[in-house]
Protein backbone atom coordinates (compact mmCIF):
# COMPACT_ATOMS: atom_id res chain seq x y z
CA UNK A 1 0.00 0.00 0.00
CA UNK A 2 1.38 3.44 -0.98
CA UNK A 3 0.36 6.11 0.49
CA UNK A 4 -0.40 9.76 -1.79
CA UNK A 5 2.80 12.23 0.21
CA UNK A 6 1.67 15.04 -2.05
CA UNK A 7 -0.58 17.16 -0.29
CA UNK A 8 -0.06 18.46 3.20
CA UNK A 9 0.52 21.94 3.86
CA UNK A 10 3.55 22.08 6.52
CA UNK A 11 3.84 24.11 9.40
CA UNK A 12 7.28 25.76 10.06
CA UNK A 13 9.33 27.47 12.70
CA UNK A 14 11.72 30.40 10.98
CA UNK A 15 14.71 31.30 12.08
CA UNK A 16 13.70 33.76 14.66
CA UNK A 17 11.67 30.44 15.55
CA UNK A 18 8.65 32.26 15.57
CA UNK A 19 5.77 30.32 14.26
CA UNK A 20 4.66 30.83 11.20
CA UNK A 21 1.83 29.19 9.12
CA UNK A 22 2.25 28.63 5.05
CA UNK A 23 -0.82 29.70 3.29
CA UNK A 24 -1.25 29.72 -0.54
CA UNK A 25 0.37 32.60 -1.44
CA UNK A 26 3.33 31.55 0.47
CA UNK A 27 5.54 28.24 -1.11
CA UNK A 28 4.98 25.31 0.86
CA UNK A 29 8.62 23.74 3.05
CA UNK A 30 7.67 20.57 1.70
CA UNK A 31 7.45 19.28 -2.24
CA UNK A 32 8.05 15.86 -3.23
CA UNK A 33 11.82 15.97 -3.65
CA UNK A 34 14.65 13.45 -3.53
CA UNK A 35 15.41 15.79 -0.18
CA UNK A 36 13.44 13.55 2.19
CA UNK A 37 13.68 10.29 0.06
CA UNK A 38 16.16 7.44 1.55
CA UNK A 39 19.30 7.52 -0.30
CA UNK A 40 22.32 5.07 -0.15
CA UNK A 41 25.73 6.58 -1.43
CA UNK A 42 28.19 4.23 0.91
CA UNK A 43 29.07 1.75 3.11
CA UNK A 44 29.68 1.78 6.96
CA UNK A 45 27.00 4.54 7.45
CA UNK A 46 24.81 4.52 10.31
CA UNK A 47 22.07 6.49 8.32
CA UNK A 48 20.99 7.48 4.70
CA UNK A 49 22.35 10.94 3.77
CA UNK A 50 18.85 12.61 4.15
CA UNK A 51 18.23 10.98 7.74
CA UNK A 52 18.73 14.27 9.59
CA UNK A 53 16.94 16.27 7.17
CA UNK A 54 13.91 13.71 8.29
CA UNK A 55 14.75 14.31 11.69
CA UNK A 56 14.51 18.06 11.89
CA UNK A 57 11.40 17.70 9.51
CA UNK A 58 9.83 15.92 12.68
CA UNK A 59 11.10 17.81 15.22
CA UNK A 60 9.52 20.93 13.54
CA UNK A 61 6.06 18.69 13.03
CA UNK A 62 5.90 17.40 16.41
CA UNK A 63 4.35 20.01 18.55
CA UNK A 64 1.98 21.31 15.59
CA UNK A 65 1.23 18.02 14.47
CA UNK A 66 -2.79 17.78 13.20
CA UNK A 67 -4.60 15.64 10.92
CA UNK A 68 -3.39 17.48 7.72
CA UNK A 69 0.25 16.24 7.95
CA UNK A 70 -0.72 12.00 8.35
CA UNK A 71 0.10 11.89 4.42
CA UNK A 72 3.55 13.45 5.38
CA UNK A 73 3.94 11.28 8.53
CA UNK A 74 2.84 7.99 6.22
CA UNK A 75 5.61 8.79 3.92
CA UNK A 76 8.43 9.51 6.21
CA UNK A 77 7.71 6.67 8.26
CA UNK A 78 8.04 4.84 4.83
CA UNK A 79 11.52 6.31 4.42
CA UNK A 80 12.53 5.62 7.60
CA UNK A 81 11.40 1.76 7.01
CA UNK A 82 13.86 1.75 4.19
CA UNK A 83 16.69 3.56 6.11
CA UNK A 84 15.98 0.95 9.30
CA UNK A 85 16.29 -2.34 6.72
CA UNK A 86 19.25 -0.47 4.99
CA UNK A 87 20.94 0.16 7.94
CA UNK A 88 22.12 -0.95 11.12
CA UNK A 89 20.81 2.79 12.64
CA UNK A 90 18.52 3.33 15.67
CA UNK A 91 15.04 3.27 15.72
CA UNK A 92 14.07 6.51 17.87
CA UNK A 93 13.33 8.36 14.76
CA UNK A 94 10.76 5.65 13.30
CA UNK A 95 9.25 5.29 16.81
CA UNK A 96 9.02 9.31 16.76
CA UNK A 97 6.85 9.38 13.32
CA UNK A 98 4.69 5.92 14.09
CA UNK A 99 3.65 8.33 17.74
CA UNK A 100 2.93 11.19 16.21
CA UNK A 101 0.73 8.87 13.35
CA UNK A 102 -0.79 6.60 16.01
CA UNK A 103 -2.35 9.54 18.16
CA UNK A 104 -4.72 10.48 15.19
CA UNK A 105 -3.94 7.27 13.05
CA UNK A 106 -6.38 5.53 11.02
CA UNK A 107 -7.29 1.61 11.34
CA UNK A 108 -5.22 1.36 7.60
CA UNK A 109 -1.88 2.31 9.34
CA UNK A 110 -1.78 -0.41 11.69
CA UNK A 111 -0.12 -2.26 8.34
CA UNK A 112 2.04 0.93 8.26
CA UNK A 113 3.11 0.27 12.15
CA UNK A 114 3.67 -3.47 11.33
CA UNK A 115 6.13 -3.02 8.55
CA UNK A 116 7.63 -0.80 10.85
CA UNK A 117 8.59 -3.26 13.60
CA UNK A 118 8.66 -6.29 11.77
CA UNK A 119 10.13 -5.35 8.52
CA UNK A 120 13.54 -3.57 9.17
CA UNK A 121 16.20 -4.38 11.22
CA UNK A 122 16.24 -6.70 14.65
CA UNK A 123 17.29 -2.95 17.09
CA UNK A 124 13.83 -1.83 15.46
CA UNK A 125 12.05 -5.07 15.79
CA UNK A 126 13.17 -5.44 19.68
CA UNK A 127 12.79 -1.31 20.72
CA UNK A 128 9.73 -0.59 18.59
CA UNK A 129 6.54 -0.53 20.85
CA UNK A 130 3.77 -3.28 19.41
CA UNK A 131 0.78 -1.04 20.98
CA UNK A 132 0.43 1.19 17.37
CA UNK A 133 -0.28 -2.12 15.66
CA UNK A 134 -2.90 -2.76 17.64
CA UNK A 135 -4.66 0.41 17.14
CA UNK A 136 -7.22 1.83 19.17
CA UNK A 137 -9.04 -0.77 19.54
CA UNK A 138 -7.20 -4.29 19.25
CA UNK A 139 -10.33 -6.33 18.41
CA UNK A 140 -11.68 -3.85 15.78
CA UNK A 141 -7.92 -3.84 13.91
CA UNK A 142 -7.79 -7.91 13.74
CA UNK A 143 -10.90 -8.17 12.27
CA UNK A 144 -10.44 -5.44 9.71
CA UNK A 145 -6.87 -7.48 8.91
CA UNK A 146 -8.61 -10.71 9.68
CA UNK A 147 -8.74 -11.30 5.45
CA UNK A 148 -6.10 -8.91 4.10
CA UNK A 149 -2.72 -9.39 6.75
CA UNK A 150 -3.22 -12.56 8.59
CA UNK A 151 0.72 -12.09 9.76
CA UNK A 152 -0.03 -8.85 11.23
CA UNK A 153 -3.21 -10.41 13.18
CA UNK A 154 -1.03 -13.09 14.18
CA UNK A 155 1.72 -10.61 15.95
CA UNK A 156 -1.52 -8.75 17.23
CA UNK A 157 -2.66 -12.30 19.17
CA UNK A 158 1.14 -13.21 19.70
CA UNK A 159 1.43 -10.06 21.85
CA UNK A 160 -1.92 -9.47 23.81
CA UNK A 161 -1.30 -12.31 25.36
CA UNK A 162 1.54 -10.08 27.28
CA UNK A 163 1.47 -6.93 29.04
CA UNK A 164 0.62 -3.50 27.10
CA UNK A 165 -1.33 -0.41 27.09
CA UNK A 166 -3.98 0.79 25.80
CA UNK A 167 -4.16 3.64 22.88
CA UNK A 168 -5.08 5.93 25.94
CA UNK A 169 -2.18 4.61 28.20
CA UNK A 170 0.58 4.55 25.43
CA UNK A 171 -0.44 7.94 24.47
CA UNK A 172 0.03 8.95 28.39
CA UNK A 173 3.04 6.96 29.01
CA UNK A 174 4.72 8.27 26.13
CA UNK A 175 3.89 12.37 27.06
CA UNK A 176 4.77 11.26 31.22
CA UNK A 177 7.44 10.41 29.94
CA UNK A 178 9.09 12.94 28.02
CA UNK A 179 9.71 10.09 25.49
CA UNK A 180 9.31 12.00 22.21
CA UNK A 181 12.05 14.51 23.27
CA UNK A 182 14.13 11.83 23.80
CA UNK A 183 13.22 10.06 20.25
CA UNK A 184 13.89 13.18 18.39
CA UNK A 185 17.01 13.80 19.42
CA UNK A 186 19.14 11.08 19.55
CA UNK A 187 21.38 10.37 17.00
Amino acid sequence: MRYNCYSPILYAKDSACTTRYLSNTLTPIYQPSPFWITVKTGYGQRFDDNWENRQRLAQILFPLIAPNHKPLLRFLIEQEIICCRDYDGGSSLLKALCFMLYTMAEIEDSHLFYLAKFNTNFDVRIEADIEPIFGKNKDETKRYFAQSEPELVKAIEEYETRPYRSHKEYIRWVEENNMMEYWLNEP
